[in-house]
């Protein structure tokens, strides 16, 4: 963007010996770069679908929001690229990208993550996942045999007792 600031002063003006009020405007634009927000899985985790609908957001270095939030059906194989950034250092969040049924490390957001955006060096961040599956607990399902075979095992053995005591009694 352009910034521009205004300072008033009085000059003389020797040929009538008078003075005048002159405005002075100086004006500048702000260089300006690109930055990349790359999304990735962490080779050893999970390979899942990363959620469509999963919401980043970047942030100049002071906390304010840069540009609109974006999500990740909105990147391209996970990627995702602005033009005309001003220059200055940027972080990147990312919320929403829960997958049910794992467990979730996301590293490379936040603002001790930041990166600079330079007119000639493109600012990178990039946010990896880490998805690791959570074990199911309590389920009876696997074990169901086993339990049938210790059940009929007890029952079968209490029978045998019986008839042998009888035989014997």
């Amino acid at each position: 963007g352009s910034d521009e600031v205004q300072s008033e002063m009085e000059v003389l003006i020797d040929e009538n010996g008078q003075s005048v009020k002159v405005m002075a405007v100086n004006s500048y634009t702000r260089d300006t770069g690109t930055l990349t927000i790359t999304k990735t899985l962490d080779k050893d985790g999970a390979q899942v679908e990363i959620p469509a609908d999963t919401l980043f957001q970047v942030y100049a270095e002071d906390g304010t929001a840069y540009g609109d939030a974006f999500t990740y059906a909105d990147m391209i194989e996970g990627v995702y690229v602005m033009e005309n950034v001003p220059t200055g250092r940027y972080y990147v969040t990312e919320t929403g990208a829960e997958v049910d049924g794992y467990t979730l490390e996301v590293t490379g957001t936040g603002a001790q993550q930041l990166t600079e955006v330079q007119a000639n060096v493109p600012g990178e961040l990039t946010v990896v996942n880490r998805y690791v599956q959570i074990p199911v607990t309590g389920d009876m399902g696997s074990s169901l045999p086993l339990v049938l075979l210790a059940l009929f095992s007890g029952v079968a053995g209490l029978g045998l007792y019986l008839v042998r005591r009888k035989v014997n009694g």
